[in-house]
């Protein structure tokens, strides 16, 4: 058992690192690229994507809420990249972790270890699933917070004799997180020939929130005629973020409490068993 065990490490192992050699060559900027806030070890994955290149895989069929959810966390443009990727990280997961999964198990002896950790490579894709679901929250809840921001310098520059065209690549350009490089994007569409429409409407695909979809289609009306009826729609918006803003503050500051339960609970117990055990060798002693 444990020389076929062995025997099994070895070829997997060799497998791996010559697909890594051969395919870092081919797809090395492509995993450079990967986010890896995201994704862990995105340098393996030129593994995956070999495997994916020489089986021709079809990743494109993805589920279409995950494909939402690339939408919204990566851009339109880079969807179907990151399905590429998360088939091929899967695959680069798996064979990294197989032949530790065997090398283990003929070590100890044991099929149940390699068993264990086959298991593990296989719930790593479920861990970036997760990871996804709360890159995509923190970007809403950082969207919230620039919006009323936004509206703010929106409406100071439209009021000042700015086209709304003008006063959008503004402000876009004023700022380098989630929702201003969103406003960047879509002034590049603009640019490229795409309808205001069209470029303002895919605002709304990039970031999913009914304040964002509110605030597009009030755009989308306006961009004939941004006037002083714009300017008041986009204070008495600005007024409404701000209050939103608030509110995912104060959500913001209470995660942050609960989170801090449990180191102080941690060190609570540390210092209690600090003051007890001289208490308890004193007292064996006494006696």
């Amino acid at each position: 058992m444990n020389f076929v065990l062995l025997l099994l490490g070895i070829i997997t192992g060799a497998v791996f690192i010559i697909l890594y050699f051969s395919g870092r060559k081919k797809y090395g900027q492509m995993a450079d690229n990967v986010d890896g806030s995201v994704y862990l070890i995105p340098d393996i994955f030129v593994v995956g994507i070999s495997v994916v290149q020489m089986l021709k895989i079809n990743t494109a069929k993805k589920d279409m809420k995950l494909r939402i959810k690339l939408t919204e966390l990566f851009g339109k443009r880079y969807v179907e990249f990151y399905c590429l990727i998360g088939t091929a990280s899967t695959i680069s997961y798996i064979m990294l972790l197989l032949p530790v999964a065997f090398f283990l198990g003929a070590m100890t002896s044991s099929a149940a270890m390699t068993l264990v950790i086959i298991v593990v490579s296989a719930l790593l894709p479920v861990y970036v699933n997760m990871n996804i679901d709360t890159k995509i929250k923190e970007q809403r809840e950082e969207v919230l917070l620039d919006y009323p921001n936004i509206l703010s310098k929106m409406a100071l520059l439209i009021n000042a004799g700015m086209l709304l065209r003008e006063a959008w690549q503004t402000v876009g350009e004023s700022g380098d997180r989630k929702m201003y490089r969103e406003m960047q994007n879509v002034t590049l569409m603009i640019k490229n020939g795409y309808s205001e429409i069209e470029a303002y409407n895919e605002l709304s695909d990039a970031c999913k929130l009914n304040e964002i979809k509110k605030f597009v289609s009030i755009i989308c009306q306006s961009t004939e005629r941004a006037g002083s009826e714009l300017v008041h729609i986009l204070k008495e918006l600005s007024v409404d973020a701000w209050n939103s803003k608030k509110n995912v503050a104060k959500m913001r500051g209470d995660a942050a409490s609960g989170k801090l339960i449990i180191p102080i609970g941690i060190t609570f117990v540390g210092i209690l068993i600090m003051i007890m055990v001289p208490i308890v060798a004193n007292m064996n002693l006494g006696m």
